[in-house]
């Protein structure tokens, strides 16, 4: 104030009353600014209390409704729920945990948790360490009712703590899975049943098929000697009659003489090789090698009958097989082939693939196919296509005997063909060997020439 009293003193009055004016004004704006400050504070606060009150009614609300709704849950629920406390003892629970144990409240309330269990089971519970785990799911174990019957149940417990991490209690939802487990125990009396009877039919399958290879067995060495001894007489017959109708009668003779013979060595061997003792000499084979061997043996075959034969196997893979039984398996394959083949000839391709472990290999006709329904029949013992039944240079073995030889070997064998007039392949599995290639590039060269050889028509 002593500054302002100098100011006057040395202005003018109209000058200091001016000055004073607009320094009363703005004392004045400034007091009415904090006022309404003070105000729209107060006014917020109680808006803010407004706000909360509401928020907090709503939040009731809310919490009162969900408390009806879970009440609704947990009376209904259609499994047992228990409470207990810190010390484990029940202290809360819902009605169907009443139905489940038959007791009421004064059977339940804060009764040790640990009661409600056999011993034995209680120990397994414990052993599951819960309480450090927190959480156990769908623990079977059993539970005792009032009247002391236990029942089978799956219960999964969860701990529950404070802020602190203090254990204040724990959950357990309890369902009752008596039938289920009377239905298991039933289905494994039943089981064993069938097992019993079971291994009492394969044990009388397995004597029959025996007596059956037995048979067979007895049988072919039984013909063995007077076919012998027809195919050496029939022959002479034949050459010392002067009767054409002898000598016609002999060569039929001949004829089936041959094909009973031939049945007999094809009924041997699929006797022998259904049995469990057969040993085969599985080495390290090159298959290029088998193939190109029964080609070669099959040569005049191929020239008679016009067939082209192609082997696209252009490489050198090692199997693991019987040298013997291997190239069994591709003379059938192929004498199946030229059986069925156009009376005009056609061609026969043999291919392989390697696939990890194991090798794929094809025989490919372009003859009569064979329709679908005729597929799955094709390796069974003694069947032959419609044309072909009636024919002494077919039993039905061939195909089969295949079949057991891969699948001796571990592999598998099956046949495709579009259709009649479509042609067929038959494809079968054998592992491979480890063995790297050791022939050299010239003698690759030699073996796809020789190869091409036989396709040399084509051009």
């Amino acid at each position: 104030m002593v500054d302002e009293l100098d100011g006057v003193k040395k202005l003018g009055v109209d000058e200091e009353f001016v000055r004073l004016q607009n320094l009363m004004q703005s004392n004045y704006n400034e007091l009415q600014h904090i006022q309404k400050k003070s105000m729209d504070e107060d006014a917020k606060q109680k808006n803010d209390f407004i706000e909360n009150d509401i928020q907090h009614k709503t939040n009731q609300t809310k919490l009162r409704n969900l408390e009806v709704v879970y009440k609704t849950i947990f009376e209904n629920s259609a499994v047992a729920i228990t409470l207990t406390d810190e010390n484990e003892r029940i202290i809360f629970w819902n009605k169907y945990a009443e139905n489940l144990l038959g007791m009421e409240k004064d059977d339940l309330y804060m009764k040790p948790v640990k009661s409600l269990y056999p011993p034995d089971e209680w120990k397994k519970i414990r052993s599951e360490n819960v309480r450090q785990k927190g959480m156990q799911h769908h623990l079977e174990t059993k539970i005792l009712r009032k009247n002391s019957e236990p029942l089978d149940i799956d219960i999964s417990l969860s701990v529950l703590k404070d802020h602190g991490g203090k254990i204040v209690g724990s959950i357990g939802v309890i369902k009752n899975i008596s039938e289920r487990k009377r239905a298991e125990k039933k289905l494994r009396e039943l089981n064993q049943i069938l097992e019993e009877k079971v291994y009492e039919r394969t044990a009388d399958i397995k004597e029959l098929l025996r007596q059956k290879d037995e048979f067979i067995g007895q049988l072919g060495h039984d013909l063995k000697t007077p076919l012998s001894v027809l195919m050496n007489i029939l022959p002479i017959v034949k050459e010392d009659s002067d009767e054409p109708e002898v000598k016609k009668d002999c060569e039929m003779a001949i004829r089936n003489v041959n094909y009973i013979r031939y049945l007999t060595k094809e009924t041997l061997n699929i006797a022998e090789l259904s049995s469990p003792n057969i040993q085969f000499d599985v080495k390290d084979t090159d298959l290029l090698d088998v193939v190109d061997n029964v080609i070669e043996d099959n040569h005049y075959v191929f020239e008679e009958k016009n067939i082209k034969i192609k082997n696209m196997i252009n490489e050198k893979i090692i199997i693991k097989a019987d040298k013997l039984r291997l190239g069994e398996i591709f003379n059938n394959l192929i004498s199946n082939a030229i059986k069925y083949s156009d009376d005009d000839g056609g061609t026969i391709t043999i291919d392989a693939h390697r696939y990890k472990d194991s090798v794929t290999i094809s025989v490919r006709d372009t003859g009569i196919g064979i329709i679908k329904e005729q597929l799955k029949y094709v390796f069974d013992d003694f069947y032959k296509v419609d044309n072909s039944r009636h024919s002494l240079g077919s039993c039905g073995l061939g195909l089969s005997i295949c079949r057991r030889i891969v699948e001796k070997h571990g592999g598998k064998i099956w046949v495709e063909s579009p259709g009649l007039k479509k042609g067929t392949t038959f494809y079968f599995t054998i592992l491979s060997s480890s063995e790297k290639v050791n022939g050299n590039i010239s003698e690759n060269v030699d073996r796809i020439l020789k190869n091409v050889e036989y396709d040399r028509d084509d051009d």
